[in-house]
């Protein structure tokens, strides 16, 4: 691991918590590249779950994602369909920095969802947006000799790996359980080389975000 490539990750992630990110996840119907989506989640940097629901798809539920998630047809008889919700998802994501975990097929999926229903993400105009996937991947160092790059760790395992864990009642593989999650790591990220003090963790960056406390409880 290069630890100027660590610092790098550490110094990106406070970079993009100043900014005030929304972070987004979905569950999927799939994994090829005409997957849709099943389950929509954006949750603010303060935790606030701005968006949560079940999305019915024009196409059927694999065997395989249905175990990794747990949703299937029976669960998504009376779910709005992705026209139905885009309307919203636009309101909380318009505008706004998006943080994802494995951000690009995050959004391969809304586009396919929306392209079923002779729709596109045109009036999102996110203003920016960030793959924790990576950032975590450069920041863990597990380098891949094959690829030439940072090895790609799943949510779970960086989680693990920080010692973050959901509030109870959450479970991994939902979208808003695994957006929370996606929140805590990169929060984590922030605070590897904080100062850690009675009250709370204090980061010397100046940066007006870090005034508030964050529930990691």
């Amino acid at each position: 691991m290069s630890e100027n490539d660590r610092q790098k990750a550490i110094g990106k992630a406070l970079e993009i918590l100043d900014l005030d990110p929304v972070f987004l996840d979905t569950e999927t119907t799939g994994l090829d590249d005409h997957s849709q989506a099943v389950e929509i989640a954006v949750i603010s940097l303060d935790g606030t779950v701005l968006l949560d629901t079940l999305v019915k798809p024009t196409i059927v539920v694999s065997r395989g994602a249905r175990q990794v998630h747990g949703i299937g047809s029976d669960e998504l008889v009376d779910a709005p369909e992705f026209n139905q919700v885009l309307p919203e998802l636009e309101r909380v994501l318009r505008g706004r920095v998006i943080v994802g975990y494995n951000f690009h097929y995050d959004w391969q999926i809304l586009n396919a969802s929306a392209y079923a229903h002779g729709l596109d993400l045109n009036e999102i105009r996110p203003a920016e947006h960030y793959c924790a996937m990576e950032l975590y991947a450069q920041f863990w160092g597990e380098w891949d000799e094959y690829h030439g790059n940072y090895h790609w760790q799943k949510l779970t395992d960086a989680a693990r790996q920080q010692g973050v864990s959901l509030p109870e009642g959450m479970a991994p593989h939902r979208a808003k359980a695994d957006a929370e999650l996606t929140r805590r790591v990169l929060i984590a990220m922030a605070m590897a080389d904080s100062v850690e003090t009675d009250e709370t963790i204090v980061v010397d960056v100046g940066k007006e975000n870090w005034n508030k406390v964050w529930d990691m409880e």
